[in-house]
């Protein structure tokens, strides 16, 4: 009988993390064409919050009651909006035709999160990655300093800024946003 009631607690569990809701966004054609719809999407559980993580491989939306999906080779990008309408952005780009990638800070320097599976339990947990020029560069302990300070050579000043530790070892952001301000506008 306890097995009985531990196993129907689970699939209850279970259940509630698959529970599939509908967020609004846009995605944008190869064709540049901005198109309106709803994302079906899983959320974390006991929570309305999104799970952003499901948004890597191909996606399911509704676009005027038909429901559709999309791999990344199929669309540019596409825009889903969360509770309080935090809205979260998903690119293809040449390097990664198998999956989307979350956009963080875009420009001629983008910031982006990549999402792998984790070695243990298998989720897929972000990585971060720079894109430059098309081409995907992903940032781990191992490669960061240098990876950085290859990414920004071609401006030599903020190089010797990031250095001499002007930047926080977390402040991928803040470099992405420096770059993009000082140089590409």
């Amino acid at each position: 009988m306890e097995t009985r009631k531990i196993i129907l607690f689970s699939l209850v569990l279970f259940s509630i993390n698959l529970y599939s809701q509908t967020k609004k966004g846009y995605y944008v054609t190869n064709n540049n064409d901005t198109i309106n719809c709803l994302f079906q999407s899983s959320t974390l559980l006991f929570s309305d919050k999104l799970d952003i993580s499901v948004f890597h491989g191909p996606i399911r939306v509704i676009e005027n009651g038909v429901k559709k999906k999309y791999k990344p080779h199929e669309i540019k990008s596409f825009t889903v909006y969360d509770t309080d309408d935090k809205q979260y952005k998903f690119g293809s780009f040449a390097d990664e035709k198998r999956y989307f990638v979350n956009i963080l800070v875009e420009g001629c320097l983008t910031l982006c999160n990549l999402f792998s599976a984790h070695p243990y339990d298998h989720s897929y947990s972000p990585q971060p990655a720079f894109i430059k020029d098309g081409k995907i560069y992903r940032i781990t302990i191992f490669n960061k300093k240098r990876t950085i300070e290859n990414l920004i050579s071609d401006f030599p000043e903020l190089q010797e800024e990031w250095i001499k530790g002007k930047y926080s070892k977390s402040g991928l952001e803040e470099i992405a946003k420096d770059y993009n301000v000082r140089k590409c506008n």
